[in-house]
């Protein structure tokens, strides 16, 4: 199955299954990289065995988006 990642993703795949800790760091570089301090995790929860759901928030916490990322690539597309 093919699946569209954000055009800025990396989608190699990872040495290792990437954990939500993985995860939330590799968005929350991202984020600080290219400036975006308005935005924050709020939750990562396993969705299935191949995919975690980010939930993104304002610094208010109000809900923002969905990320889904993939645990093998570390990419991502919004859900």
């Amino acid at each position: 199955m093919v699946r569209l990642f954000d055009i800025f993703t990396k989608v190699t795949p990872a040495k290792e299954v990437l954990t939500a800790d993985d995860v939330r760091r590799i968005v929350e570089e991202r984020f600080a990289a290219e400036g975006k301090t308005e935005l924050k995790v709020a939750a990562i929860t396993a969705r299935d065995e191949n995919t975690f759901a980010v939930e993104l928030v304002t610094k208010e916490g109000a809900h923002v988006k969905t990320l889904l990322v993939d645990r093998r690539t570390g990419g991502w597309e919004s859900a």
